[in-house]
């Protein structure tokens, strides 16, 4: 039932994210994030966790590692958010992105619309 959703969504991010490697757009984004004030680091997160979460809409219930992946990878991030907001020093955008890159890593499926997500967050 999702499947055809899924693909077509997988299509429209790829064609939105091919022009730029993976490695150095996380490579980018985390550069940008960390020049960020901590207020626009919250809002970064939030807008890329929304991304995310429409992307695991897509695939919920089809696609069970690349959704636990996701879970991991929302999870990473709004500990990042609490700690930002609570000026706690537990995370880091450098371990923030070295979790994303791990998880995406275990479910290349998510690449793309990690990516996608990213960009969106930026924007």
């Amino acid at each position: 039932m999702w499947v055809p959703a899924i693909r077509q969504a997988r299509r429209a991010v790829q064609a939105l994210t091919s022009d730029v490697a993976p490695s150095r757009l996380f490579a980018d984004a985390e550069s940008k994030i960390r020049g960020m004030s901590l207020a626009e680091q919250v809002t970064t997160w939030q807008r890329f966790l929304l991304q995310l979460t429409v992307f695991g809409g897509r695939c919920y219930s089809s696609d069970a590692p690349t959704m636990a992946q996701i879970n991991e990878i929302n999870h990473r991030v709004l500990n990042r958010v609490l700690d930002i907001q609570n000026a706690e020093k537990w995370t880091s955008t450098e371990g923030t992105f070295d979790m994303i890159r791990h998880h995406v890593g275990l479910a290349p499926a998510l690449e793309s619309a990690v990516e996608h997500a990213l960009r969106r967050a930026l924007d």
